[in-house]
């Protein structure tokens, strides 16, 4: 009985960094609401930025400071790519293939700092999440606020489909510093337990375990 209370006790000592913390990646601050207009997203300009993270992230929602006429859907999605602050190495019109998620939403107007349901596990790495319409059965438009949004310094921004004749379909146009969209990736992290905590843990199921053969 000693044993098993004393394994008990090993597990109950186990490191609080075992348990989940908030994760949110910011392109930029959040600036004044209830703006009706910004730079478009649409079926021919997709809008996005780069982040990287360096440990697992259970995402729960994307996002950012944006509006669109109501009824008007667009997409959001997130993609692995080689490096942060990099042009992706893939057509965007082949997202599709690429999205490791993604959602059809409509942001609605005025602008808010909107968020929409996402569920995905990113494992260390680097990543863009984007924003656009024509693809994933988005159909509508939506305006990415620009103003007033206070920036972050190190953050990125990227756009594909330009109507500028100066950008051709198909080419991503990245990446300019620092972003003044606001583009949200929220979810939490996932513990990764430390070798020590692994080692007591162990020792509290293996006690545990002992007890049981000695019952038995």
């Amino acid at each position: 009985m000693k044993k098993v209370a004393l394994s008990l006790i090993a597990l109950w000592f186990i490191p609080i960094n075992l348990y989940a913390t908030p994760f949110l990646f910011e392109s930029a601050g959040l600036g004044e609401t209830g703006q009706t207009s910004g730079v478009s997203i649409s079926y021919n300009q997709f809008i996005g930025t780069t982040f990287s993270i360096d440990r697992p992230v259970w995402v729960s929602e994307i996002g950012g400071h944006m509006a669109a006429t109501p009824g008007e859907t667009i997409f959001g999605a997130i993609v692995a790519i080689s490096d942060s602050g990099v042009a992706p190495d893939f057509n965007p019109l082949d997202i599709e293939s690429f999205a490791l998620g993604f959602t059809v939403f409509s942001p609605g107007s005025p602008s808010t700092d909107y968020r929409t349901s996402l569920e995905l596990m990113l494992t260390p790495g680097d990543y863009l999440v984007v924003f656009g319409s024509g693809l994933f059965g988005a159909t509508g438009s939506a305006a990415l606020v620009n103003v007033t949004n206070p920036v972050i310094e190190g953050t990125d921004w990227l756009s594909t489909h330009n109507t500028s004749s100066e950008i051709p379909l198909g080419i991503w146009n990245c990446c300019s510093t620092p972003s003044p969209f606001r583009m949200v990736v929220a979810g939490n992290t996932v513990p990764v337990p430390e070798p020590a905590t692994l080692a007591l843990f162990g020792l509290g199921l293996a006690g545990i375990g002992f007890s049981r053969r000695k019952k038995a």
